[in-house]
C-alpha cells in the first residue's frame, strides 16, 4: 500500500475504531449491507478499471471532521486522480487493502469539490448517496479527477447498468460537443482524453 493511501485508511481508523467498510470483493454491485449509505466509484476513464465501495455516512463525516481539522491534509488529498489512474495501470485486486485505500483518498480528494458542496446542499446537509470519481488521462501526461453524485434511491450499491449509464451520460457531457463546460474545457485544455470503448456513446 502506497503511503498515502496508507495514510488515509488509517487516519479513518484512528478516527473511528472497527469501523465498517466495503470495498472489492465485499461490495458487489446492485448489493450492499443496509447499514451501508454511501457509496464511492472510482473509474479510470481509459481503461474502463474501477472499484466500488461503501461506508455509513457517520463514518464519511467522521473524515469530513477530521479533514477540517487538518487543512494540509485537505489539500493532499486533491491528487487522488494519480492513484486511481496507477492502480488501473497496475491492475489493482479490488479486494486489497491498498484498494480501500485508494477510495478512502478519493473521499478525501470529493469534499474539496464543489461537487461535494452543492450535493450537500441540494440534500440539506446529508451525504448519503453515490460519489463517483471519474479519472481522465489527458494528452498532456496529466490526470483529472471528475467528480459526480446521484441520489440514493434503492438501498446499496448501484447497478453494474446504471453505473456503466452515469459513466457514459458522465463522458458523453465532458467529451461531447452540446456545448463548453468547465471540465470539458480542461479535457481540450489538455489536448483530449482518451474513453475506453464500452464508455463512448
Amino acid at each position: 500500500m502506497s503511503g498515502e493511501h496508507r495514510m488515509w485508511r488509517e487516519l479513518m481508523q484512528r478516527a473511528n475504531p472497527g469501523w465498517s467498510f466495503s470495498v472489492g470483493r465485499h461490495a458487489q454491485l446492485g448489493q450492499g449491507a443496509l447499514s451501508l449509505d454511501t457509496f464511492v466509484y472510482l473509474v479510470d476513464v481509459a481503461t474502463a478499471w474501477s472499484v466500488a465501495g461503501g461506508l455509513a455516512e457517520s463514518e464519511f463525516r467522521r473524515l469530513l471532521r477530521a479533514l477540517e481539522a487538518a487543512p494540509a491534509m485537505a489539500a493532499s488529498a486533491r491528487d487522488g486522480a494519480n492513484g486511481i489512474r496507477e492502480a488501473a495501470d497496475a491492475n489493482l485486486a479490488r479486494d486489497t487493502e491498498e484498494a480501500e485505500g485508494l477510495i478512502v483518498t478519493a473521499l478525501a480528494a470529493l469534499t474539496q469539490t464543489q461537487t461535494f458542496v452543492r450535493a450537500r446542499e441540494a440534500q440539506q446537509g446529508r451525504l448519503t448517496g453515490h460519489w463517483l470519481y471519474l479519472v481522465y488521462r489527458l494528452r498532456d501526461g496529466s490526470v483529472l479527477g471528475r467528480p459526480g453524485f446521484a441520489t440514493q434511491g434503492m438501498p446499496g450499491l448501484l447497478s453494474p447498468e446504471r453505473l456503466h449509464g452515469l459513466v457514459v451520460q458522465t463522458v458523453a457531457v465532458d467529451t461531447g460537443a452540446s456545448g463548453p463546460t468547465s471540465v470539458g474545457r480542461m479535457i481540450a485544455a489538455g489536448g483530449g482524453a482518451p474513453v475506453a470503448e464500452i464508455y463512448r456513446a
